[in-house]
């Protein structure tokens, strides 16, 4: 399956970009596509009968992966799901993001590199973020998230509940609570595993060193505080 990118120019193999490359996985029908999902029931309305009685998601769901640009924080990339409403216009549909921080908290950049900063989910129109990113210069590629109908209604009503005031804080990791980490931790919550289990199968040779140093290549600031 093609995916559906913006006409930037920015480039970055940087580590949570590569991580969010590799949930691309769930686009491979044999890997996430189950019909035989753990609750026999939906919960969410807009799950639908179709003409032959079987159950139909009138919502879908895109990967939103970003790439870099010059600021700190954008280095190692982006990741947000959004949620598609048909008949909607593309820039009125919900994106979700699970990287937004409050860049006015003391000794940001400290606390940043160090794993210290409490980050939150967010929800808001697609269009408004595509506009900030494309005056970064990032590039912005989407891919359709092939769930079974079932699973995607989970998904959609666990992201509802996760922006939700009393829910929404954590305290941000670079390396395993962030964008990228938070999305595939629901994705293989929604897949009933088979995400990781693929992963597992796929082991890199990098080590988290190796993704830093590559990522503040230049920066030697950053270097010293990691």
């Amino acid at each position: 399956m093609s995916p559906i990118s913006t006409n930037r120019t920015n480039d970055g193999q940087l580590w949570t970009l590569s991580c969010c490359i590799a949930l691309g996985i769930c686009m491979l029908p044999d890997i996430v596509y189950s019909q035989s999902y753990s609750e026999s029931a939906p919960t969410a309305a807009q799950v639908q009968p179709d003409e032959k009685g079987r159950p139909k998601l009138t919502q879908t769901l895109d990967l939103v992966f970003i790439g870099v640009s010059d600021d700190m924080y954008s280095l190692f990339g982006h990741a947000a799901i959004l949620l598609r409403e048909p008949g909607l216009p593309l820039g009125d549909s919900r994106l979700f993001n699970f990287g937004v921080t409050s860049f006015a908290e003391e000794n940001y950049v400290q606390k940043f590199i160090g794993g210290r900063v409490k980050f939150w989910v967010d929800e808001k129109p697609y269009g408004s973020q595509l506009r900030r990113w494309a005056k970064a210069d990032r590039t912005v590629t989407r891919y359709p998230l092939k769930l079974s109908p079932l699973a995607s209604s989970h998904l959609i009503e666990e992201l509802e509940q996760a922006v939700r005031p009393e829910n929404r804080a954590f305290l941000y990791d670079t390396f395993r609570a962030n964008c990228a980490t938070k999305i595939l931790q629901l994705i293989n919550t929604h897949t009933e595993g088979r995400l990781q289990a693929e992963l597992a199968k796929r082991p890199g040779n990098r080590s988290f060193r190796d993704d830093v140093r590559m990522t503040y290549a230049g920066r030697l600031s950053y270097l010293l505080a990691t």
